[in-house]
């Protein structure tokens, strides 16, 4: 059953838009893969403020940008997908007074948890966590599926409650433009799909907010069998993506050519790279890089795969999965990245009606280029 939420004349006042507001305010939401519900309340709650219309699907992922699915279909829309989800894991049993079996969803650095703190969570608890410690990884698994853990904890779990967590990590710190949290992947991408579609004028963008993408794209994939999108919606992947050579911090955004499992589309990336290179003639301020991120797939895949036109967009990350050389570790991005993110975000949505002729200004380049040359083919080799 679709959720319609009509936000005609609802009077709130606006929040802060600042990229660095929305950050603090969605990174210090607590998540794991299925137990995403902190992280979209918080942004149903900036899209309210912001008299931004929204839905939810049939399992809560939000689409924002429109009121209902059927306008959906109207005109072409370039949509903005960020996942809510970050690696972290499920009780599922009791086994002594303060020691439970666990499962951890998402990947990990498993063969150095033992003996590291976690943060455990309840839907009732007002965010209120319950420490705990990780006695053992009981059994090396699919992480998708989940991988097997001994929790102790402070106090007894109540036993009518579900319960959930993650590495005991603060959610925000800022420091140099760096800022440290428990999981930037992929609460970077929902805040640069907030902010684009907040500073959005056109009513081009549509900003996706999915669910369970640690564990292989499921809310993504439940999203694409729902057939709500129409076919000619143009798709950019958010993410934060592990730091490589060509990637770093700081230096801007990384347009994504591809990630571990596909190649992305070449007429949009024609287009974005265009986006960016404008924008950048504008604003000196702005940075950006390219680069075919292969250090994890993303959901870009499984929406190419349903015969979307895809492009990624990351900001590069440290710490990629909280893995760090000696065990867990906060992951790490720069906030000048995220600003950079939204602003090409917006430079894509505003030019939106210039897709494809990128492809074309290329085809004319090398045509010219080719004409004034040509001459020289009859030289004798």
């Amino acid at each position: 059953m679709i959720l319609i939420h009509y936000l005609e004349g609802f009077k709130m006042k606006s929040s802060n838009k600042t990229t660095l507001n929305l950050t603090k305010r969605i990174f210090n939401q607590p998540t794991a893969p299925f137990y995403e519900k902190f992280v979209l309340d918080e942004i149903k709650t900036i899209l309210k403020e912001n008299h931004v219309p929204f839905f939810t699907d049939s399992v809560g992922q939000v689409i924002a940008g429109v009121r209902t699915p059927q306008e959906l279909k109207k005109k072409r829309r370039v949509a903005f997908f960020a996942h809510t989800d970050h690696p972290g894991l499920h009780v599922i049993k009791q086994k002594t007074k303060n020691l439970y079996l666990a499962k951890w969803f998402g990947g990990a650095p498993f063969e150095q948890m033992e003996s590291k703190n976690v943060r455990i969570w309840s839907y009732d608890s007002n965010q209120e966590y319950i420490k705990g410690k990780i006695k053992k990884v009981e059994k090396k698994g699919n992480s998708k599926k989940g991988v097997l853990l001994e929790i102790q904890t402070q106090r007894p779990l109540l036993k009518e409650k579900s319960y959930w967590g993650a590495f005991d990590f603060d959610g925000f710190q800022l420091k140099n433009n760096l800022i440290s949290t428990k999981c930037a992947d992929d609460l970077a991408g929902c805040v640069m799909a907030l902010g684009a579609i907040l500073d959005d004028r056109k009513k081009n963008v549509l900003a996706v907010f999915t669910r369970a993408e640690e564990v292989g794209f499921i809310g993504c994939m439940h999203l694409m069998r729902s057939r709500i999108l129409s076919p000619e919606t143009l798709v950019i992947s958010l993410e934060a993506s592990r730091t490589l050579p060509g990637a770093l911090l700081g230096h801007g955004p990384v347009i994504r050519l591809g990630d571990a499992t596909t190649l992305f589309d070449r007429d949009f990336s024609l287009f974005m790279q265009s986006c960016a290179q404008a924008l950048k003639k504008k604003d000196k301020s702005f940075n950006f890089q390219k680069k075919l991120m292969d250090g994890g797939s993303c959901e870009a895949t499984a929406l190419s795969q349903a015969g979307f036109k895809t492009m990624g967009l990351a900001v590069p990350l440290a710490n990629y999965h909280n893995q760090g050389p000696n065990g867990p570790v906060p992951e790490k991005i720069h906030l000048k990245d995220l600003e950079n993110g939204r602003k090409l975000l917006g430079a894509v949505s505003k030019d939106l009606a210039k897709f494809p002729k990128a492809r074309f200004e290329l085809n004319k380049r090398l045509k010219t280029n080719y004409d004034s040359l040509k001459k020289y083919l009859n030289l004798k080799v």
